[in-house]
């Protein structure tokens, strides 16, 4: 018998196999919600925290993290997002990740895969929110954001390149279809 607290789809106790680690906790209770952190959920044994985990390990970067089974009285405590980045346009992994306090905004990159062949190195952005206002700051490097600090809901943004196909036919050396931006 163990609890799953936090911010989760379904807390509460639940009865699992003697042979369960965390993950097959979160799993019967539907994971992390969507304000829930995926970087930072506790194992609490005895009011002592006695593992914490984070599945960007498993889920990103292939690394099996489930070590510690779980006893009788078992807490897993999944905690809040506190500092959620949007990677958008050229990335490999566009999406929404979770940094940590002392992750820079090169860590959001790393979790998108980097850029794609079609990015538009020239045209990065980060928007960012700076006294109530939305504030655009063009970078010129995208090793630039190494050591620089994340806000919760900074956005970072690399425009795409427009590719089109055309097919050239006809009394010409070399047919076949073309990519032209």
């Amino acid at each position: 018998q163990i609890i799953v607290a936090g911010v989760v789809y379904k807390p509460g106790p639940y009865t699992i196999n003697g042979n369960s680690n965390i993950f097959h906790a979160l799993s019967v209770s539907g994971g992390p919600s969507d304000i829930g952190s995926f970087r930072e959920i506790h194992l609490i044994r005895n009011d002592k925290i006695i593992e914490s985990i984070d599945l960007y390990e498993t889920f990103i970067f292939g690394k099996s993290i489930f070590n510690a089974r779980l006893r009788s009285g078992d807490l897993i405590f999944v905690t809040p997002i506190k500092n959620l980045i949007s990677i958008e346009g050229a990335f490999k992994r566009p999406g929404k990740y979770e940094l940590k306090e002392e992750e820079d905004l090169s860590f959001a990159i790393k979790f998108a895969n980097g850029v794609t062949n079609q990015a538009d190195l020239n045209d990065i952005k980060l928007l960012t929110i700076s006294n109530g206002f939305v504030q655009q700051i063009s970078i010129d490097n995208i090793s630039d954001f190494v050591n620089v600090i994340s806000q919760d809901q900074d956005q970072i943004f690399v425009r795409k390149f427009t590719y089109r196909s055309v097919s050239i036919n006809g009394a010409v050396r070399y047919q076949g279809t073309y990519l032209i931006n």
